[in-house]
C-alpha cells in the first residue's frame, strides 16, 4: 500500500507543478498581450 500511496502523492504533486507551470504560462502571454495592446494604442495616440 505504501508504494501505491507514494505513487499517487507524486503524480499529485506532478499534476499540480503541471498546472502552476500553465498558470505562470497564461499570465506571462496575458500580460505580453496587454502591454502589446497599450503600445499599439500609444502609438496610434501619439502619431
Amino acid at each position: 500500500m505504501p508504494g501505491v500511496w507514494s505513487g499517487s502523492l507524486i503524480l499529485w504533486l506532478f499534476q499540480w507543478k503541471l498546472h502552476s507551470l500553465a498558470g505562470i504560462f497564461m499570465y506571462s502571454y496575458g500580460m505580453v498581450k496587454v502591454l502589446d495592446k497599450l503600445i499599439e494604442v500609444s502609438t496610434v495616440g501619439g502619431g
